[in-house]
């Protein structure tokens, strides 16, 4: 009786023993693809990030995911065709959760300045907010101060222009 009981022992351990060399290469496999190193071709700029900091838009979590993403160039780039003055404010959120962006107002503090309108018509807020949308994150017009910090930098450029739009 010893001597079975022994044997169906060693037997569980070294099953278990597999089990844990199994898991502990599993771990290991996903460890190395989340802190993978990414080169991206962005509209002709070249950058490099990582799986996981690229995870967080649903665009590159089908993009590799899918098996396009093995479509890369000679020197290892994934080429994305969007616009690469663009892309780092995106990075901004991947690395921060919130965009940075600077909105210009006038230095002349008798132009009444509604700085929501500044906000939602800057040119280049609206090309963010539209890439963040093609990339899939679920911003709208609704919410979209949860994933932007805006600074407010005087122009003494727009003293003359402002006060022409407020005059109307």
């Amino acid at each position: 009786n010893f001597l079975e009981f022994d044997i169906y022992y060693s037997e569980k351990r070294t099953s278990l023993e597999k089990q844990i060399e199994y898991l502990q290469t599993t771990i290991d496999n996903l460890i190395d693809i989340k802190i993978k190193r990414v080169k991206l071709n962005v509209g002709g700029t070249k950058i490099e990030s990582t799986t996981n900091s690229l995870s967080q838009f649903p665009f590159f979590q089908a993009f590799f995911g899918s098996g396009f993403g093995d479509m890369v160039d000679e020197e290892g780039y994934y080429f994305v065709d969007r616009d690469h003055t663009i892309f780092p404010f995106l990075m901004d959120y991947c690395w921060n959760n919130i965009i940075h962006l600077e909105i210009k107002i006038p230095t002349d503090k008798s132009v009444k300045v509604n700085y929501e309108y500044r906000r939602r018509n800057s040119p280049l807020f609206m090309k963010i907010f539209h890439e963040l949308q093609y990339f899939g994150i679920p911003i709208n017009t609704k919410n979209y101060e949860k994933y932007f910090h805006f600074y407010y930098i005087r122009d003494n450029t727009l003293n003359k222009s402002c006060k022409i739009i407020n005059l109307i």
